[in-house]
């Protein structure tokens, strides 16, 4: 996505594979990282290749503003994808801790949520609870068998069989 925004702006260096193929709120980076070199009349590659073309003014341009220059668009655009970042991570936790650890289900096109997360969570404790249920059902009647057993050949020993 932010690569897109990178694309879609007029950056000062289009020609960069970087800015190209990165994987980088929309609108605004987009302005922020426009270039507004060409305001000096000149493009940075013809300011590079000939100081005179430009001169202390085009300088200046470049310098101080940072999307301008190659570094200054990078430490922008690393900023913003860490921004970005952040924002989806924070939105991520959100959801775990709705769904209560799990994720909703999401329409694969769309994104929109199909299944709460809490509502999976919910069938989960009860699948797992109800086998959980059956062994301890499961435990307490062999318990009683054993126990049934061992009254059996106690009275059997103490009494005599028949």
């Amino acid at each position: 996505e932010l690569g897109v925004d990178i694309q879609l702006s007029n950056t000062c260096f289009p020609q960069s594979p970087y800015y190209q193929n990165s994987a980088w709120n929309k609108f605004k980076f987009r302005a922020q990282i426009s270039c507004t070199f060409s305001d000096t009349g000149v493009t940075t590659q013809e300011f590079y290749n000939d100081f005179s073309r430009g001169g202390w003014a085009a300088y200046r341009r470049m310098a101080f503003q940072p999307q301008n220059n190659p570094f200054g668009l990078y430490i922008m655009t690393q900023n913003e994808l860490a921004g970005r970042t952040a924002k989806a991570l924070d939105r991520d936790k959100q959801e775990l801790g709705w769904g209560k650890g799990v994720r909703p289900l999401r329409d694969r096109v769309t994104g929109i949520v199909k299944i709460p997360g809490s509502i999976i969570q919910g069938q989960l404790d009860n699948a797992f609870s109800s086998q959980i249920r059956r062994m301890e059902n499961a435990d307490e009647l062999t318990e009683i068998v054993s126990n049934f057993v061992g009254g059996l050949v106690t009275n059997a020993i103490n009494e005599g069989v028949f």
